[in-house]
């Protein structure tokens, strides 16, 4: 496989996170989904609760790229699942 090609996924990757953090962000607060700090929390301010979704966003998709990329490689131990 490319170097190229794994340097725009993973530059790909860095952008649709960024973006989706961002907008993740402003939903969670939109929707009230927050996590409210209380004696059991480090946290100060209440913090969005999309993190997850963010992560998943971001990865599932590349990932499934990457992995359609390589499939069609000759080698095994180049196969992303």
């Amino acid at each position: 496989m490319d170097s190229t090609f794994i340097l725009a996924i993973w530059a790909a990757s860095a952008c649709v996170t960024a973006l989706l953090c961002w907008k993740a962000m402003v939903i969670g607060r939109r929707f009230n989904l927050l996590d409210v700090p209380d004696e059991r929390k480090i946290h100060s301010t209440a913090t969005p609760l999309m993190g997850g979704v963010v992560l998943l966003g971001a990865f599932l998709p590349l990932a499934i790229l990457m992995a359609l990329q390589t499939a069609t490689s000759p080698r095994l131990d180049q196969l992303l699942i």
